[in-house]
């Protein structure tokens, strides 16, 4: 099994990710600092433990808000009536508009309205500032001039409302997810809008044309909340994305969806991160801190040549030399990929191809979550993406597709 693992781990070598990085990625690294693995492991669950605690989802789909109510007026009469006998011979001159007028502005500077904040709560909704499936077409329901005839009764009809061929357009409906309503803790409604091709509200021929009633629905779905759990989340901060799911309707067709959140409701990370390199730089030897790959590439090397040839070459050679010489043997190395794959089986699923195939079906839709929380990031390049989900393959979470990158190939589909 240790010969597959070879090319993973050359990879995670290229890409050159940090220190911490590389220890909290999989518990496989994480063993590898020897002795301390407990000590730190135990640590690392701990911060994990109080980063779970500090989130609070039950009450997400609630948003509560403040609003202003007018209360009353009041009058400052002592202040009204010392102006008005300050100003008693100005408005002799006046005449009987403009001294109302002047009384009026007085009176308005001792009068003030008295408010009073009154807190209140809503429900949360998400729209197009969260995800590019709001305001795209779900259904379009194309007219055609000949049911537009046959509709109105014949072309002396048509005469009468004055709609010639050009108009055809105006009967083309689009039926639009308008946004997405949180009613519970794990409740929603779609509301759904019916528009022409360029988002205006449908004209009411239109929605007759089409016998549809009105141009606004709201549909139940089901939705639930999910988000990065693990130790990279306490280093890099993680994301956090809803789940919503529509049974289909007359005017909604059933989808499922993933929404990525604002990653601003999740717990700072700082604090945890700066505890995470105290202790790694604390507790890991001081070899492997300089290059975290050390352990790693020795674990590798030791699979194929002795202890003593592994000192000889660390003395005459890089360590990214030492790498590339375990790389080479293991291309050289000629495994039969379908006795390998029974071993990896037997390991992992006690033999049964079912549990295999069913494993490699879970990491696939993990894997499609995946790209779909990284679409999210503008800023990450498709060569960024890609590296991203490289570095993830070494982690514990994809062993199927892990195995299967190793190869290239999927060794269960000749080997059955």
């Amino acid at each position: 099994m240790k010969k597959y693992l070879l090319v993973i781990s050359f990879i995670g070598f290229l890409f050159g990710q940090d220190k911490y990085r590389f220890y909290l990625e999989s518990d496989e690294n994480l063993k590898l600092v020897g002795e301390n693995y407990d000590i730190i492991k135990s640590e690392l669950d701990k911060m994990l433990a109080d980063y779970n605690s500090k989130i609070d989802l039950d009450n997400y789909w609630k948003v509560r808000n403040s609003e202003r109510v007018f209360v009353r007026q009041e009058r400052d009469l002592d202040a009204i009536n010392n102006a008005l006998e300050m100003d008693r011979a100005l408005m002799a001159g006046m005449n009987i508009y403009e001294k109302k007028a002047h009384m009026d502005l007085i009176e308005s500077y001792g009068t003030k309205n008295i408010y009073k904040d009154v807190g209140g709560v809503r429900n949360r909704i998400i729209d197009k500032d969260y995800s590019g499936i709001f305001d795209k077409s779900l259904i379009e329901m194309k007219s055609k001039w000949n049911d537009i005839v046959s509709f109105y009764g014949g072309y002396s009809e048509l005469s009468k409302v004055g709609i010639s061929k050009k108009d055809t357009s105006n009967f083309d409906i689009h039926i639009i997810l308008d946004k997405i309503e949180l009613t519970g803790s794990s409740t929603c409604l779609a509301h759904i809008n019916i528009v022409k091709a360029d988002g205006s509200p449908a004209t009411d021929n239109a929605l007759k044309f089409h016998k549809i009633p009105k141009s606004t629905y709201k549909y139940k779905g089901v939705y639930d909340i999910d988000y990065d759990k693990d130790y990279l989340t306490l280093y890099y901060g993680g994301n956090i994305w809803i789940n919503v799911k529509f049974d289909k309707k007359a005017y909604l067709p059933s989808f499922e969806n993933l929404i990525v959140l604002n990653k601003s409701i999740l717990p700072s990370t700082a604090n945890s991160q700066n505890a995470i390199k105290m202790m790694i730089d604390d507790l890991i030897p001081e070899k492997a801190r300089k290059d975290p790959y050390f352990l790693k590439i020795k674990e590798d090397y030791l699979t194929i040549w002795s202890i003593e040839e592994f000192e000889h070459d660390l003395k005459n050679m890089e360590l990214a030399d030492i790498q590339m010489k375990v790389y080479d043997n293991y291309v050289e190395y000629k495994v039969d990929p379908c006795l390998e794959y029974q071993t990896f089986l037997d390991e992992n699923f006690r033999g049964k191809v079912r549990k295999y195939k069913k494993a490699k079906k879970k990491e696939l839709k993990a894997k499609e979550h995946f790209f779909k929380i990284l679409q999210s990031e503008s800023s990450y390049t498709h060569e960024m993406k890609k590296q991203l989900w490289e570095e993830s393959l070494v982690s514990s979470s994809y062993p199927v597709l892990y195995f299967i990158k190793s190869y290239g190939f999927d060794p269960s589909d000749p080997c059955e």
